[in-house]
């Protein structure tokens, strides 16, 4: 009986080792979350979204258009052939109209427009879906940084709520001393002061953990009872500052967005240049009508045209818009110049708060590990009277302070450590987490642009560029 009663037990506690296990959040489980419900990250899948339709719309351009229309009704007609034909002399006559027509016109030659057009709206899919990408890694980034923060301010309440419990006992063994007559009246002021210090020390942990709360919830949308402390990055890591700075200026996907977003212009450029050559197009249709005009019976017509069309003067608007697009094409190229300084010079940022943080947590480490062996010596110094209540409590205290410098070294190799992948685009690879579809940069595949006049843009481009 008594062996199926600790056998009881014993299953009980591994069964609530097992629960507190799986209930622990991980940072992991925290990116994947919120980059499904995250509105940053959605507001730019949508903007995805909007790019692809954009490209579907332009490849139209490509196909022919059909229109048919008709029409019933009755029509009163005075004209020279409704008074010609009337020996009463009456001007006016009334039919049932009936009309039907049919056209279809296809563009043959535009001096490449829609090609160019069709081309820059796949480069603009292509920037969407990147920034798409760098959205997702920016929130993943967030999301670390608020729940490495989160996890450090916990474990700082822990060690402040443990200070001001031995402070207590300690102020406790002190006030004791002095109504016995033993202590002395300044040692318990200044027993009092620590203790009142102990007891600050823990307010504001906890409202800093409330901030970190706060700011976890604004990033993820809900806050975790119980949390793993995060892993540092060890696979895909750069093994120095150049290696990172090269990753971050080939991978970074701002940074490769910005490329496209040149490609954009510099399509639209070529585009509007299509402005100044004629315009040809096929043109076909027919028309069944009958009592047309005040003439009774049918009237039908079958049509095919090739047309030409050429704007010669337009007031200059055309040299003007092309001008805009030349700029706006310099511009681009001067936002893709910034941002490739931007991508290293925050990989340099992040670098420098890892190597920082990294050699200062040896010597934080060792500190936090002396101050630990101090308070054991004291405690047993204390024991055999050779160190005072007042010398365990600045052991205590000294314990705190490097307790709490070596959780925060520790959080800013973390925070030094995801900020690098980041900056190398790469933070959600780490975590083995899926972007949205969205971030697939090709187009739709029904429209991909390999339709029957599509042709590769030529890479070169005039010197106006």
């Amino acid at each position: 009986m008594q062996k199926n009663k600790l056998l009881k037990i014993v299953l009980s506690s591994l069964a609530l080792v097992a629960a507190s296990q799986v209930q622990a959040y991980t940072v992991q489980e925290a990116v994947a979350y919120t980059l499904q419900t995250s509105p940053d990250l959605m507001i730019n899948v949508q903007i995805r979204e909007q790019a692809n339709k954009e490209f579907r719309s332009a490849y139209a351009d490509y196909l022919p258009t059909i229109n048919v229309n008709g029409g019933t009704g009755q029509e009163n007609t005075n004209n020279s052939t409704t008074r010609g034909g009337r020996l009463d002399g009456a001007s006016y006559r009334t039919m049932s109209r009936r009309e039907f027509n049919a056209t279809a016109s296809q563009l043959l030659f535009d001096g490449f427009g829609v090609m160019h057009n069709v081309s820059g709206k796949k480069s603009r899919v292509k920037a969407a879906a990147l920034r798409v990408n760098s959205s997702a890694q920016e929130q993943a980034l967030l999301v670390v940084d608020a729940f490495i923060e989160m996890h450090l301010t916990r474990s700082i309440v822990e060690i402040a709520q443990r200070n001001l419990s031995a402070h207590q006992t300690i102020y406790g063994q002190i006030e004791k001393r002095s109504e016995g007559g033993i202590g002395r009246k300044a040692d318990l002021d200044q027993a009092l002061g620590r203790l009142a210090l102990a007891r600050s020390n823990l307010l504001g942990a906890q409202a800093n953990l409330r901030d970190a709360e706060t700011k976890y919830l604004r990033v993820v949308g809900k806050i975790p009872t119980d949390i793993e402390k995060p892993e540092m990055p060890s696979s895909g890591f750069p093994a120095d500052l150049e290696e990172a700075i090269n990753r971050g200026l080939n991978n970074n996907p701002e940074l490769t967005a910005t490329h496209y977003d040149v490609d954009v212009t510099r399509a639209e450029y070529r585009s509007a240049r299509s402005q100044f050559v004629p315009r040809v197009t096929l043109d076909a249709g027919i028309q069944r009508n009958q009592n047309i005009d005040g003439s009774r019976g049918d009237n039908d017509k079958n049509f095919a045209m090739l047309r030409f069309n050429w704007n010669v003067f337009k007031g200059g608007g055309d040299v003007a818009n092309l001008c805009r697009i030349a700029h706006k094409n310099q511009e681009a190229q001067e936002v893709r110049n910034r941002a490739h300084r931007q991508v290293i010079e925050q990989v340099r940022y992040a670098w420098n708060l890892y190597d920082t943080a990294r050699r200062q947590l040896v010597d934080l480490k060792t500190h936090r590990d002396a101050s630990y062996r101090t308070r054991e010596a004291y405690q047993k110094q204390f024991d055999i009277g050779q160190r005072t209540l007042l010398d365990l409590l600045d052991s205590e205290n000294e314990l705190f302070t490097a307790s709490s410098n070596y959780f925060q070294g520790e959080a800013d190799v973390l925070v030094g450590m995801y900020r690098i992948l980041n900056a190398m685009g790469t933070i959600t690879q780490y975590f083995g987490i899926a972007l949205p579809k969205a971030a697939v940069k090709s187009a739709d595949a029904q429209f991909d642009g390999s339709g029957p006049f599509f042709e590769k843009t030529d890479k070169s481009f005039d010197n106006a560029i």
